[in-house]
């Protein structure tokens, strides 16, 4: 006969041995990522795609953040930032001086910050 007593110590155990290898094995992908995209950004500023470089980026930056790398999320960001800004002048053919930073005092930056745990850069 089944021991109704059991039952939830086994499945509490099912949980943990399932739950835990995929946990670490999130933060394993997202250090691959992470690195995948460090190495593809080079690539895309030698063909001068600036647009995709940011956004590879802000990827960069996102998978920084989940990973607790707070420094290098805004590294990325600010990067991502800096790229944007050469594809609008690269696109438009105007050269404008940089009227946001990442670490303006902007609505829109600090929201942008406090997404990614930056502080006034």
């Amino acid at each position: 006969m089944l021991n109704f007593v059991k039952v939830p110590v086994v499945l509490a155990a099912v949980l943990l041995y399932t739950y835990v290898p995929m946990v670490s094995g999130q933060s394993s992908l997202d250090r691959k990522l992470a690195t995948a995209l460090e190495d593809s950004l080079p690539q895309l500023v030698m063909a001068e795609d600036h647009r995709a470089a940011s956004n590879v980026a802000m990827q960069l930056a996102y998978v920084r953040s989940h990973l607790g790398d707070t420094v290098g999320a805004c590294a990325a960001l600010e990067q991502s930032l800096e790229f944007y800004r050469k594809s609008i002048a690269t696109e438009s053919g105007l050269y404008e001086p940089a009227l946001s930073r990442v670490g303006d005092d902007s609505d829109g930056m600090a929201m942008v910050r406090a997404k990614f745990g930056c502080g006034r850069i």
